[in-house]
């Protein structure tokens, strides 16, 4: 039996949404989110995550896991979700490595993370994309902000600096 593996890959990058101040003694890393944020990460979720990603990378941050919190909500556990100490805070050439190590027969991808890695990593991959969704990029990964990628690869290997295409990029729109 041979197996066929799709010539593009689907790149999520979801970043955390609005995180509380930090208390005394209270690292960056155990920031929770604040009122607001996890308002925004449900409502992205419900709004952009309906259908479940092959895999989910996130950062360890309470912040980050929280904001994923919501998409979980959804999936009822149909996503297996790898919490990665690397990811945190990570540089966009150290996102990329990880990516590339990810499994050929994987077609979507979940990251969640933080900033700037995240937007540097969406501007590293991009070569071009929907106007709209370059016009809305262009003004800033703001908190809880999502961008889709896709890639016109058979495996994460191939990922590269300019392979990929932005599909979509959205904003929390809150009442």
């Amino acid at each position: 039996m041979t197996v066929t593996l799709p010539d593009t890959k689907r790149l999520l990058v979801w970043r955390h949404a609005k995180a509380r101040a930090a208390e005394p003694h209270q690292s960056d890393a155990e920031r929770p989110l604040a009122p607001v944020g996890a308002q925004a990460a449900a409502w992205m979720a419900e709004t952009f995550l309906a259908d479940p990603p092959d895999l989910v990378l996130c950062s360890p941050a309470v912040r980050a896991r929280q904001t994923l919190d919501a998409a979980e909500a959804i999936w009822a556990g149909a996503a297996p979700v790898r919490v990665e100490p690397d990811l945190y805070l990570a540089e966009p050439r150290e996102l990329l490595e990880r990516i590339g190590r990810i499994g050929v027969e994987t077609g979507s991808v979940l990251v969640v993370g933080h900033q700037p890695g995240l937007g540097e990593l969406v501007s590293l991959l991009a070569e071009d994309g929907d106007p709209a969704a370059l016009t809305t990029f262009a003004r800033g990964f703001k908190t809880a902000a999502l961008a889709e990628l896709r890639l016109d690869i058979r495996s994460w290997r191939e990922a590269a600096p300019r392979c990929a295409f932005l599909a979509a990029f959205s904003r929390p729109a809150l009442p």
